[in-house]
């Protein structure tokens, strides 16, 4: 078996036939999906999800060609890591693969230094922090288990992103005789899918990474066929946002309209940019919705889109309601952004407070950075000391205004 390095969880598999003139013959693994957010499924190679869905998959060894036995010493199965991600935003992560657990060997939980109190079926110590077997891991006490009972090594490698899984007996007396129909689990893997994801995911695994040996001699079985899991989120991708003005979780800290209450202003549409190629005219007013937080009662959605090559602009039935955040939801891929409009709140630290009377003059001295969404609160055009003015005007509720002072926006729901 090939040597294995990293944090020991390793893969590799082969298996062994022997025949009157002692050739091993073909085999066979495969990736399937056995269950989906806790809910056992039909195993599958073909699994619909829904973005944030997690995915349970297993790992199989079968079709063995029979001669006169079927003796398998030792199997390696390597998965590309590649698959994880496609031409959209999102990806699927096998669980736990930012914080891998060390390996500590372990018999019994009494073995465990306190930081990793629990051992596991693989003799492995874990904590309760991270998942309790990690996303990748071999469960040999399972009677379909590839070598049930026998005396083996076995380990899965989650050094990198392409997981190894395997293992090896380690006497050749008691390599095992399979019969058909040859079904047997290898390994389980445990994949989050991003929120975001979109489009078709492929698990595969590599071919000449991955093989399994006969017994006693230790003979390739060959050909070996690699059957791969494909992940469908439903949702097409050959548009994706890049960019969405105003940017997310931007407030409008200018004035709702005039001290007189002429010129009623506010946001009343966005701009979605998609990738490159897209054609924005694919999508209409019903691959949008619009919500608020809090909700006012007072109904918002989308009238009409203005597309133009990979653009478009999105208008609402009415402007955006003060002291809320209006959110618009892209839902081919569910895509979401947040924008307010919370006057007099300069600094958008979602608070209209005297403050923001200081950072205004700030803006005009270049000692801050003002957008126009920000600094122009008198929407002149430019910040200036007129803006200075209109701040103290929205903050006490002169004329027409409704007073601002110390009135606070939630906190933006896709804040990063």
């Amino acid at each position: 078996m090939k040597n294995v390095t990293g944090r020991v969880f390793l893969i590799s598999l082969s298996v062994g036939l022997l025949g009157a003139a002692g050739v091993a013959e073909a085999a066979k693994f495969s990736i399937e999906a056995v269950e989906v957010n806790g809910t056992p499924i039909t195993p599958t190679n073909n699994v619909l999800v829904n973005p944030g869905d997690t995915i349970v998959c297993e790992i199989f060894a079968s079709e063995w060609s029979l001669v006169d036995e079927a003796l398998l010493k030792s199997w390696q199965v390597q998965l590309d890591s590649s698959g994880y991600s496609n031409v959209g935003p999102g990806v699927v992560r096998p669980r736990g693969w930012e914080r891998p657990i060390p390996k500590i060997s372990c018999l019994v939980n009494e073995d465990c230094p306190p930081e990793y109190p629990i051992c596991l079926t693989d003799l492995r110590c874990t904590n309760e922090y991270h998942d309790p077997r990690q996303g990748a891991f071999i469960d040999s006490y399972r009677s379909d288990y590839i070598f049930y009972g026998l005396g083996e090594l076995k380990a899965v490698d989650v050094s990198t992103l392409d997981y190894r899984y395997g293992s090896s007996l380690l006497q050749t007396s008691d390599c095992p005789l399979y019969n058909p129909p040859h079904h047997k689990y290898c390994g389980t893997l445990i994949l989050d899918v991003d929120d975001n994801a979109c489009g078709v995911f492929t698990i595969g695994m590599y071919d000449g990474d991955s093989e399994m040996r006969d017994c006693p001699y230790g003979f390739l079985i060959e050909p070996l066929e690699l059957e791969g899991l494909t992940i469908d989120t439903q949702l097409p991708c050959d548009c994706v946002v890049d960019t969405f003005t105003p940017e997310n979780c931007s407030i409008d800290a200018r004035q709702p309209c005039n001290p007189d209450g002429s010129n009623t202003a506010g946001w009343n549409s966005a701009t979605l940019r998609f990738n490159v190629g897209c054609n924005a005219a694919n999508y209409d007013t019903d691959d949008f919705s619009v919500s608020e937080e809090p909700d006012s009662g007072n109904t918002i959605f989308v009238t009409s889109v203005n597309p133009i090559i990979n653009r478009t602009t999105i208008t609402f039935n009415r402007r955006i309601t003060l002291g809320a955040w209006t959110c618009v939801t892209f839902l081919p891929t569910r895509y979401e952004s947040c924008f307010g409009h919370l006057p007099a709140d300069v600094t958008s630290d979602e608070i209209s407070a005297p403050l923001d009377i200081l950072w205004v003059i700030d803006c005009i001295n270049g000692d801050e950075t003002c957008k126009i969404h920000q600094g122009d609160v008198d929407r002149s055009g430019v910040t200036g000391p007129p803006d200075i003015l209109r701040v103290i005007d929205l903050l006490n509720g002169a004329g027409v205004y409704d007073p601002w002072l110390d009135v606070l926006i939630p906190a933006c729901p896709t804040e990063p």
